[in-house]
């Protein structure tokens, strides 16, 4: 063996952790002991890994509520994890996101003295948008449109479908179109759609200031100059997205 080839394998055997890869971790609620987890998580260092993402996997017969994100036995196994890895100098994550239990918990669940249900500040978020299509001269006066719901298909599995009510506003922008594309805009009311064509980035005009807020909704005055525009609204809202019918 070469200076180089011994050298190499010098470098490949002793890898620095945070160059390690990581390894998702499922934890299959209610059936772990704290030594089970010391051990698994000695059994991850062993195996070469330097960091595991690591979550709440909802388990057939184990209640979500005692052993499911959020819980006592969760947060207790979460800081034991926390804790182990740390001393053997391995990374560590959480896996929170669209379609997990720490997305949507049930409201039974409270953050900040709210149900923690899709509409809850702390819920998972998307940013979605309704246009409005305009002539040359054409004049928009009125409540701004709320962009289409949407049907998500973990939500279409899961009984969540739909089931976010609350949009913020986020901003109202315009901008000119230099090419429609077939049939824009015209699947909803007062022509909103959910493409226009082709922009010119030049005419991108912020109208956010120009919006007025009333009890009961958002309104704009805007007029269009020549050729053809489009106004965007945008709003944030919750995903309604959860992982099993258990959570």
């Amino acid at each position: 063996m070469t200076d180089k080839q011994q050298t190499l394998k010098t470098m490949f055997n002793n890898i620095e952790t945070h160059f390690r890869p990581d390894v998702r971790w499922w934890l299959a609620e209610g059936l772990n002991t704290d030594e089970t987890l010391k051990k698994n998580i000695r059994q991850i260092a062993e195996l070469g890994f330097g960091a595991a993402e690591f979550l709440a996997m909802p388990e057939p017969g184990a209640d979500s509520s005692i052993y499911g994100w959020g819980s006592d036995e969760w947060t207790s196994d979460t800081k034991l994890i926390i804790r182990e890895a740390t001393k053997l100098g391995l990374g560590f994550s959480l896996t929170s996101g669209a379609h997990w239990a720490s997305a949507n918990l049930p409201d039974t669940y409270f953050w900040g003295g709210e149900p923690y249900d899709p509409d809850n500040k702390a819920a998972s978020k998307e940013l979605d948008y309704a246009t409005v299509i305009l002539n040359g001269g054409e004049k928009f006066s009125g409540k701004l449109p709320l962009c289409p719901k949407v049907d998500s298909v973990a939500g279409d599995m899961h009984g969540a479908k739909n089931a976010y009510n609350k949009y913020e506003l986020q901003g109202v922008v315009a901008a000119r179109i230099t090419q429609l594309r077939k049939d824009c805009g015209q699947d909803f009311e007062y022509r909103e759609g959910v493409g226009t064509g082709k922009l010119d980035f030049a005419s991108l005009t912020d109208l956010s200031d120009w919006v007025i807020k009333t009890d009961d909704g958002y309104y704009l005055d805007f007029t269009a100059p020549d050729g053809n525009w489009a106004i965007f609204v945008y709003w944030m809202h919750g995903t309604g997205q959860i992982a099993s019918p258990s959570v």
